[in-house]
């Protein structure tokens, strides 16, 4: 997840006429996470935890999680759409940066409240939500049976995509190339 959630958080919850105190009651989510994200002292957070938030603002997890274009883009600079994800998958195991450990029902509610994503061609939005719900999924999976089948899951619908993307890329670059060759 972008550095920027933090502000994000905050921007949305003011426009909402929010508190920080009412975000946590609303949210379940601790009033001392809110205030570290809001003040960039965590950049990073779990994607349950961004999706109870995002419920609670009435708003798409996306809003909170995705990168804007200008994060993505520095001086014109096309910037690896997959980066992250190819980071995830590369990691060693589960992250430790997080104040309170994934847990396999709110992996799972993850899943699929991502899931409207995957079947949309959201690309730019999924290449947002997959870094931390890889993460995620290491983690639960050494939780036992149910943590694995999670964690299969998305390592499923990870691949799923990357293998749909690397297809388009292919009929665009045939689709380019003239007939006449």
């Amino acid at each position: 997840m972008s550095a920027h959630i933090g502000k994000r958080l905050r921007d949305i919850r003011k426009r909402r006429g929010m508190s920080q105190r009412e975000l946590a009651k609303g949210s379940g989510v601790s009033l001392s996470l809110i205030r570290k994200l809001e003040q960039g002292e965590r950049a990073v957070t779990r994607l349950e935890t961004a999706r109870q938030l995002a419920v609670a603002l009435g708003v798409p997890t996306t809003q909170l999680v995705a990168e804007e274009a200008a994060d993505r883009e520095p001086d014109g600079v096309t910037v690896d759409q997959w980066g992250g994800v190819r980071r995830a998958l590369l990691a060693p195991g589960p992250s430790d940066d997080l104040d309170e450990p994934p847990t396999v029902a709110g992996l799972r509610a993850a899943v699929e409240s991502a899931q409207p994503l995957f079947s949309g061609d959201k690309l730019a939005e999924l290449s947002s939500v997959l870094p931390p719900l890889i993460r995620d999924a290491e983690a639960v999976a050494e939780s036992g049976p149910e943590g694995r089948a999670v964690h299969m899951r998305v390592m499923q619908l990870t691949g799923w995509l990357l293998l749909h993307w690397a297809a388009s890329l292919r009929r665009t670059a045939i689709s380019c190339v003239p007939s006449d060759l």
